[in-house]
């Protein structure tokens, strides 16, 4: 149980740190760079490698709770049986302090273990939280709900101005392009966008919807998809 660089932190600040070549293992809430992360905040940090675990595990966070990630990246791959994502397994805040996820990206490899549930491209199972802006460029896979940019999204959550460049989303049931599968109350999706020529997902295909509208080639090739259509400041370019 919190497995990670750092295994637990609370109330720390994390930044301009990166690590290659990770390879962790362990039972629950285990990250390349934190296993459980409560009212941090984490920027400009990357961690490429691999990372196992029963539940809770991301390429940068197990789990992290009213924090924020910000302008990170993690490549490699995250696996294991439930609440996988790219970027963190579990995300949770409060009615007070939401967790963010902004201007981050992976190019992971995501696999939950057939039979289990909730892996995302950055989030695999989510509530009290904000992710906001860029991109997936990799396959998602799994067994239930199964997003591209997150697997599960309960109450209190929005999901705005993400992209899903990946090959694929696949698995058995509640599997999208952008959520899996959403709760009825007090969610969003904003303005989100998948490559039209990625295989899996719905028939959601709209900005708003659980598969995101169609993107082509020619609009991911221009600056001005990200700058005019995604609103991403110039900040997030430099």
């Amino acid at each position: 149980e919190n497995q990670g660089l750092f295994g637990y932190i609370k109330e720390a600040t994390i930044e301009n740190l990166g690590m290659t070549e990770v390879d962790i293992r362990g039972n629950t809430k285990v990250g390349g760079l934190v296993g459980l992360a409560e009212a941090s905040t984490i920027q400009y940090c990357y961690v490429s490698g691999n990372v196992y675990t029963f539940n809770k595990g991301g390429g940068l966070a197990g789990r992290i709770v009213s924090t924020r990630i910000i302008s990170c990246y993690t490549s490699g791959s995250s696996q294991g049986y439930s609440n996988i994502g790219g970027i963190v397994g579990e995300v949770d805040g409060n009615s007070l302090t939401y967790s963010l996820i902004q201007y981050c990206y992976t190019t992971a490899t995501l696999i939950t273990v057939v039979n289990q549930i909730n892996g995302g491209g950055i989030a695999g199972n989510a509530q009290y939280m904000k992710i906001q802006g860029y991109y997936v460029t990799y396959k998602v896979a799994g067994a239930n709900n199964v997003g591209g940019i997150v697997g599960k999204m309960n109450t209190y959550s929005t999901v705005t101005e993400w992209v899903m460049l990946g090959s694929e989303v696949s698995g058995q049931s509640n599997v999208r392009r952008i959520v899996g599968t959403m709760a009825s109350g007090n969610t969003s999706l904003e303005n989100n966008y998948a490559f039209s020529g990625m295989s899996g997902g719905g028939n959601d295909k709209k900005p708003d919807g659980l598969d995101g509208a169609n993107v082509g080639i020619d609009q991911i090739d221009s600056a001005s998809f990200w700058k005019d259509t995604l609103l991403l400041p110039d900040t997030v370019w430099t």
